[in-house]
């Protein structure tokens, strides 16, 4: 026979009563808080400002932009396309390399 032990993890009813009482004198100190007592701060506020070559490069960014979208020193230009015909010795070789594959 196999005997069976009841393990009882549940707080006794005087810690529950304790821990009530804890938990409404907190409450209490709360609610009575003189809050006159205390101070007032100024908080101090610190901005951190980027390093003076970060800046630098921006500004040099911001104005080769200003030039580009202004066109300042800039020249027309025309695109001219080239595009290489074979000759006809290279379609002739081609020719006979695919006569040759297929047979």
């Amino acid at each position: 026979q196999t005997e069976c032990v009841v393990k009882d993890n549940l707080p006794s009813k005087e810690v529950l009563e304790s821990e009530k009482k804890e938990e409404k004198d907190r409450m209490h100190s709360i609610a009575d808080f003189d809050h006159t007592k205390l101070k007032h701060v100024t908080p101090d506020v610190k901005t951190v400002l980027p390093e003076t070559t970060v800046v630098e490069q921006e500004k040099r960014e911001i104005n080769l932009r200003n030039q580009i979208e202004k066109g300042k020193d800039l020249k027309h230009v025309e695109t001219v396309e080239k595009q290489s015909l074979p000759t006809k010795e290279v379609i002739e070789t081609e020719k006979r390399l695919s006569a040759a594959g297929e047979a």
